[in-house]
């Protein structure tokens, strides 16, 4: 599926919005659909290179809430059509468990964070 998400290509340079391709939800993930989302100052503080991420092209944005689409063989901690807040680090492009835009995946609570 496609998403849109905020990348960088270089540290330091500015937030792009780009279209990627999602994978379906693993057996550990959750798809959510972003509902609200936005920059913090950590994300701002990444992408200066002040705090440690993947190389870039890395893809930003950890805060959020959003509507749980579909979910995981292995998630019984929330459901489809759930309301669900979201928090997660920048991750490098392509790692589909990193991409934020207009959805993404989230491991479920206590899952690892990839």
């Amino acid at each position: 599926m496609k998403v849109k998400a905020a990348v960088i290509f270089e540290t330091g340079g500015d937030f792009q919005i780009e279209e990627l391709e999602l994978d379906e939800p693993r057996d550990d993930e959750v798809l959510v659909r972003v509902v609200a989302s936005g920059i913090c100052h950590t994300d701002l503080g990444a992408r200066a290179g002040h705090l440690p991420i993947p190389e870039p092209p890395s893809v930003f944005g950890h805060e959020g809430a959003g509507i749980v689409e579909k979910v995981g063989a292995r998630v019984a901690s929330t459901a489809p059509a759930r309301g669900l807040p979201k928090t997660k680090r920048p991750t490098r492009w392509g790692e589909a468990s990193g991409v934020l835009g207009e959805l993404f995946h989230q491991p479920p609570s206590g899952g690892p964070n990839r």
